[in-house]
């Protein structure tokens, strides 16, 4: 793993826990985001979160980093939910998937893909997103081919965002050379 190739990661909920995508497990959810993002060899550029899964897109110096970044965030999340939900024990599959991305296209894709999950798993967005997943990374994500969608969105009232800035040059500006993402483009499956 080389430090300038992002990282597409899929985690997985154990059978049997409530869905991820409601108010209260999204707002645990973004406490993990926020206080685990960036971890210096390690950040959580994008995400999107789904009934049983979250995948991630994320920079890491090295496969320990990477490691130990997602098992950091994990915790946080773990910790978060069981509370919410008055349990105890692990919520996570006990592996993640990772992709590294090696070229700009398969890294747009990757980006298009995740930030546009929720119409892959054919999940309902609520009217007033103004067609972004309000359960992803998108309001902090700047490649999108038009912005009027923010038009009536009152910026979220956190002092940090749930997302590090990207700090290699292929999840920053790269992708970009094979355009930006439209909102209503599909998803094109990893």
């Amino acid at each position: 793993m080389a430090s300038r190739f992002p990282v597409h990661v899929t985690v997985r909920l154990v059978s049997g826990l409530p869905r991820l995508r409601g108010r209260k497990a999204a707002k645990a959810l973004r406490h993990a985001f926020v206080h685990g993002c960036n971890q210096g060899r390690f950040r959580i550029c994008q995400f999107s979160v789904q009934g049983n899964h979250v995948h991630l897109v994320c920079e890491a110096a090295d496969a320990t980093a990477l490691a130990r970044g997602i098992q950091g965030w994990k915790i946080r999340v773990t910790r978060r939910l069981n509370h919410l939900w008055h349990r105890n024990g692990t919520i996570w599959d006990d592996r993640y998937h990772s992709q590294i991305i090696k070229n700009l296209r398969q890294l747009r894709n990757t980006l298009c893909y995740v930030l546009h999950n929720a119409r892959h798993h054919r999940e309902q967005l609520p009217a007033w997103a103004n067609g972004v997943d309000p359960y992803s990374s998108a309001y902090y994500f700047h490649g999108w081919n038009d912005d009027r969608w923010r038009e009536g969105l009152s910026p979220p009232q956190d002092e940090r965002p749930p997302v590090a800035r990207p700090g290699t040059w292929f999840l920053n500006t790269g992708w970009k050379r094979h355009g930006l993402l439209g909102l209503n483009e599909l998803p094109v499956p990893n």
